[in-house]
């Protein structure tokens, strides 16, 4: 019988059956149980989150499965019988690419009744990837299973390092030394500082107080500013220099400004231990690049405030500076605007409505109770404004983004909902002036996501109105929390191809101004952008997939994550915050980080796709083809045939928190669990890690050896594999199919009338 979640009326089992199910198909099975004492009425819908689109036709007989929209999904059953207590149905079917993990599976089920009821019903039990057909990816999967063999294979090479060559310091400093002699600090240390190092003074107080005293053997402490001498230091990181001196009758921190200073009580945070306990010695440290950062969604997955707050301590620990604060997406909007209340109404809240108020709709397995949603919260003005401040004190830059004009599914329907409120007032002026989408639009378009309908029309003049009244309520926030604020982000990234091709209002812009290519329409929106925040003094930033997209505006701040053409993208000069230097982090680091696509072209993954992304310094330069920055150094080298062994894309879904969190050297945050993306990307360390794997040849080539003989086991292994079920205790419940009597039922969704928008 499968399993339920408590007090749900039925019980679901889900499985994949074979990755080899066809040319980049899967086949999957469900087993639906009812549970309850009481028969389902004909008529239920069963919705659910996929990532993996469901091939049309290929569903067993008797039951229809429907895309919604994004990653929501219907299921029916034809005829018109009821489910009785007790029955069971199996309900085969086939989807795109492959599942290999707990993560590719569908997540939170809901049933709606005949009635107009709404169950949740929880995420379903996952059967075990047991058999071979289960953990390929498909038919030349070269790539062995992630099994304990393998890690085993995979951790015979590596090697710990000596204690004296791993430092005492995360991230590594540019200069430490250290002699065998202690001194003691205790919260009876006096701290003496100068003008305008008050608040650091209160960050070390804070440091001291968690400590024993020391008695008469505690020794003070001086916090200063003035000069660091460093070579090599970029000169937008100049004031994070410092220099820590512990010396037996005192401990001396000097910092190029304030922010070197609060960098040093990070670096003797970490020296001291818990009795007070200080080596004397020597810290000359500085950053290698000015921005190092970590991005947090929290769109798609909603992060309370203390969340935000712990997870900038642990920023500030390890000396990162730039908090990417990623506010809104297609399935979510953060942050209030006071001339625009739909924003949260709407955009704030998931799940399906029974009160008729709009809302989005259920993803990533967030479910149908929009209380208890992932997907639903959204941050007050003191709440964002307690943010920033938090942050401000750790000299850590918020930066906020707004996505558009692709992933804008949230802000497109919610002013949906205030132009049809306000049309039905009369108010035809109000209704047209933040209208973000063509009502007349017959484009044709899919994201990556799975959306139809999440791109703005940036024909209208309504849109200008609406970045600006964003832009300058941000700016209003800023300026409350006494905060500076220097750029805005603005997404630009992931718009799918077909997007404004059947807008008459684009095709009228694009023929007023002898445009040909929709591309034109795109790259006129982001000058609109850029010279909105101009006007409220801003700097605009933007993600670009491709080098395109780079050819606007070379004094503008770029997070880089190409695709394809990384080297040609790297050749340009750019005003670059994020590269794909990441590449050359994960091949010295983790060295089984590959893309999965094209199992005979093994094509290193970006940096978006490892889910890391590395930080070059906030300033003009370029990167010739094939040189990226090593890991352990800040030295350039080539890299033309690096010797690694590739993954699974699972893992580098893994890696995309754990992975990012040791180039980071930063602890995992207590952020929501994500149940099928991580929302968090650490962008890069303060400098280099003092965690090291063993990269040379001769540990490469024997991870080579033993991952092609490990596959090549498999596959000998292979047909006695495919016979070998999971083991279960549970008696095999045989389907109950009923003949379909009748055709499936319209695909107009019961929750739409009652408020829910897909």
């Amino acid at each position: 019988m499968p399993t339920t979640q408590a007090g749900a009326p039925v019980a679901i089992d889900w499985e994949c059956l074979s990755n080899l199910a066809g040319d980049g198909v899967f086949a999957a099975r469900l087993a639906l149980a009812n549970i309850s004492a009481h028969a389902i009425a004909p008529g239920w819908q069963l919705y659910f989150n996929a990532c993996r689109k469901v091939i049309p036709g290929s569903v067993s007989a008797g039951f229809a499965i429907e895309h919604v929209n994004g990653d929501l999904f219907r299921l029916t059953a034809q005829g018109d019988a009821p489910w009785a207590p007790g029955e069971v149905f199996e309900i085969g079917y086939r989807a795109q690419f492959w599942v290999i993990s707990l993560t590719d599976a569908p997540l939170g089920f809901y049933l709606l009744t005949q009635e107009g009821g709404v169950i949740d019903l929880g995420d379903p039990r996952i059967l075990l990837f047991a058999r071979f057909e289960q953990r390929m990816r498909h038919g030349e999967d070269r790539v062995p299973p992630d099994d304990a063999a393998q890690r085993h294979a995979d951790n015979a090479a590596v090697h710990l390092l000596p204690q004296a060559l791993v430092g005492r310091i995360t991230p590594r400093p540019l200069s430490a030394r250290f002699g065998t002699d202690l001194c003691r600090l205790g919260c009876d240390s006096a701290v003496a500082h100068e003008p305008g190092l008050a608040r650091e003074a209160a960050f070390l107080r804070a440091l001291l107080d968690t400590l024993p005293p020391a008695c008469a053997g505690a020794v003070p402490v001086m916090l200063e500013t003035g000069p660091v001498a460093l070579d090599g230091v970029p000169q937008e990181a100049a004031g994070e220099a410092y220099l820590l001196d512990i010396a037996s009758d005192g401990v001396r921190l000097r910092g190029a400004a304030a922010h070197g200073v609060f960098n040093a009580i990070q670096t003797l945070r970490q020296l001291v231990d818990i009795d007070g306990r200080l080596p004397l010695g020597r810290v000359l440290d500085a950053p290698r690049f000015a921005h190092r950062g970590m991005m947090l969604d929290v769109a798609r997955h909603f992060a309370d405030v203390e969340t935000v707050l712990r997870l900038l301590d642990c920023m500030a620990s390890y000396k990162l500076n730039r908090f990417h604060f990623h506010l809104t997406d297609d399935e979510g909007w953060r942050l209030p605007v006071t001339a625009l209340p739909e924003l949260i109404e709407v955009g704030a809240r998931r799940g399906v409505s029974l009160d008729g108020s709009p809302c989005l709709p259920p993803s990533f397995g967030s479910g149908a109770d929009i209380g208890a949603s992932a997907g639903t919260g959204h941050y007050s003005h003191a709440d964002f404004i307690a943010i920033l401040r938090h942050a401000h004190a750790r000299h850590i830059e918020v930066i906020p983004e707004f996505n558009l004009p692709g992933h804008a599914r949230a802000a497109v329907l919610a002013m949906r909902v205030r132009h049809d409120r306000l049309l039905a007032q009369g108010d035809l002026e109000g209704a047209l002036a933040c209208r973000l989408d063509d009502p007349d639009d017959t484009s044709t378009y899919e994201s990556v996501q799975l959306w139809r309908d999440n791109v703005i029309c940036i024909a209208l003049p309504s849109v200008d109105r609406f970045v600006d009244t964003v832009v300058a309520e941000v700016k209003e926030l800023y300026g409350r929390a006494g905060v500076p604020l220097r750029a805005i982000h603005m997404g630009g990234d992931e718009v799918p191809s077909g997007a404004w091709l059947g807008s008459p209002l684009c095709r009228a812009r694009m023929e007023e101004r002898g445009w040909v290519d929709v591309a034109e329409l795109r790259t006129d929106f982001v000058a609109r952008c850029r010279a909105i925040l101009q006007r409220h003094g801003l700097q605009f930033a933007g993600t670009a997939l491709r080098q395109s997209a780079l050819q606007l505006a070379p004094d503008r701040i770029a997070t880089l994550l190409p695709l394809t053409g990384a080297a040609s993208n790297l050749a340009e000069n750019f005003s670059i915050a994020s590269t794909p230097q990441a590449l050359a982090r994960v091949v010295s680091q983790r060295p089984r980080c590959w893309r999965p696509s094209a199992p005979r072209a093994r094509r290193p993954m970006s940096a978006c796709q490892a889910g890391l992304s590395s930080i070059a310094s906030s300033r003009r330069f370029a990167l010739p083809s094939g040189v990226a920055i090593s890991h352990h150094q800040s030295s350039l080298r080539s890299v033309e045939k690096p010797m690694v062994v590739p993954c699974r894309f699972r893992r580098a879904r893994r890696m995309r928190s754990a992975w990012a969190s040791r180039t980071a050297c930063s602890p995992s945050p207590g952020v929501r669990r994500s149940t099928r993306y991580q929302s968090m990307r650490a962008e890069v360390g303060h400098s280099s890690g003092s965690m090291r794997i063993d990269c040379s040849q001769a540990a490469r080539t024997s991870r080579v050896r033993d991952s092609a003989s490990s596959a090549a086991s498999l596959r000998t292994a292979s047909s006695p594999l495919r016979s070998v079920e999971p083991r279960n205790s549970r008696p095999v419940m045989r389907p109950v199919m009923r003949p379909s009597t009748k055709a499936t039922r319209p695909s107009s969704m019961r929750a739409r009338s009652s408020g829910s928008i897909a």
